[in-house]
């Protein structure tokens, strides 16, 4: 027995049941025995090496001394509400000496010693799945980035005209009003309309620079709630030149009072840019069948959130299938397509789910779908009819 400060007392690792003892000798993890005061009354090697402590500084302390602060009334309520001997896995922060946090998976047991319950907690150390997830999400946010200039690259001509459209209208405005002015024919009223419509197509101006400057953006803003119609008119909007020269008919079904979702604004609108570009992409290769595409929102259950996009093109549902599964780079597919795999990134980064069905008559409908912010709400739903020429 070893007596520790506060007159408790311990017995040594030797002294445990023999199935304990094994436990300890051979659980790659950090194990610890805990009595019900949730003191420390045994530790093993690994457990030590977590904590980067001796074993006699360890024993007959408070484990929630080691704890982050944040963490301790959670650990102290699974403990205190232990159903059927075994708890559920339950994610921790200890504190090393210098106070940095290291994070670890714990599972916590109840065990017979003697005539006492005790508990038999289990740590692993979960800092290089932290750091390898870290990594990982600062390549998808770098892939995310460069696609988004690919993106660009490929939408740079409908841009450019999306821009010169509304200068050309201001610049005819303008003249017409000087040729009046110079006749003596500009009265208040000419006056009034003339700056009313150069005012429109300056506002039509800013919102084409306004979306392209977001697509340019180097740092995401981050997540934040979003009214998922609007992203989805948003993007619908970057692609009407697309949409246009290839005689697309749309119809845009939204469902109204949809609630909120938590989302990167520029990353969700990357995403839904890819899926109308790649229907669009799919039904160009059949020029001799009226494109057609449908846009839709609605409510999926009562938490999440769906968007399907639905083309009439000849693509199969083993080619998207194959093309979603394909490397981000790959030259087999054009880059519209191969940007599928950023676009399902994206959606399972933020909790969704990106798949493809098959049509009943001809098509594919890539759909998303999404955690809702807000749970409870009234759903009904308008169609809208817009056609490209």
């Amino acid at each position: 027995m070893i007596e520790t400060e506060g007159c408790i007392t311990v017995p040594t690792p030797s002294l445990l049941p023999t199935d304990l003892r094994e436990v300890f000798e051979h659980l790659p993890l950090g194990c610890f025995v805990l009595n019900n005061t949730q003191h420390i009354l045994a530790v093993n090697d690994r457990a030590l090496c977590l904590l980067k402590r001796a074993r006699d500084v360890l024993l007959g302390q408070y484990l929630t001394r080691y704890l982050n602060h944040r963490h301790t009334e959670i650990f102290q309520t699974r403990i205190a509400t232990l159903v059927n001997g075994v708890s559920d896995i339950l994610e921790l922060e200890f504190l090393d000496p210098t106070g940095t946090r290291i994070p670890v998976e714990t599972r916590v047991v109840q065990i017979g010693l003697g005539a006492d319950r005790v508990y038999l907690l289990t740590a692993s150390d979960l800092s290089d799945r932290y750091r390898i997830e870290e990594r990982f999400r600062a390549q998808q946010a770098a892939l995310a980035r460069a696609y988004r200039f690919l993106t660009l690259r490929e939408m740079t001509r409908g841009l450019a005209h999306e821009i010169n459209q509304p200068l050309t209208a201001i610049l005819n405005y303008a003249n017409g009003g000087l040729r009046k002015l110079n006749s003596g024919q500009l009265s208040p009223e000419i006056t009034h309309s003339l700056l009313a419509h150069i005012g429109s197509q300056v506002q039509r101006a800013a919102d084409v620079i306004r979306r392209l400057r977001s697509l340019l953006q180097q740092d995401p803003p981050g997540k934040e709630r979003c009214d998922l119609n609007v992203l989805v008119s948003e993007s619908l909007k970057l692609t009407q030149m697309e949409v246009r020269e290839s005689h697309v008919r749309v119809r845009l079904s939204c469902a109204r009072d949809l609630p909120a979702v938590e989302v990167d604004p520029l990353q969700l609108m990357q995403a839904l840019v890819n899926l109308i570009l790649n229907a669009v992409a799919s039904m160009r290769r059949d020029p001799d069948r009226t494109p057609r595409l449908i846009i839709s929102t609605r409510l999926e259950g009562t938490s999440r959130l769906e968007v399907a996009v639905h083309d009439n093109g000849p693509g199969t549902l083993e080619e998207i299938i194959a093309i979603m599964a394909d490397s981000l780079f790959s030259t087999e597919h054009s880059s519209i397509r191969t940007g599928l795999p950023v676009t399902r990134a994206i959606v399972e980064n933020h909790g969704g789910r990106l798949w493809a069905t098959s049509n009943r008559c001809r098509g594919i409908t890539l759909r998303l779908s999404l955690p809702c912010a807000e749970e409870s709400i009234d759903v009904t739903t308008t169609d809208s009819v817009r056609s490209g020429r």
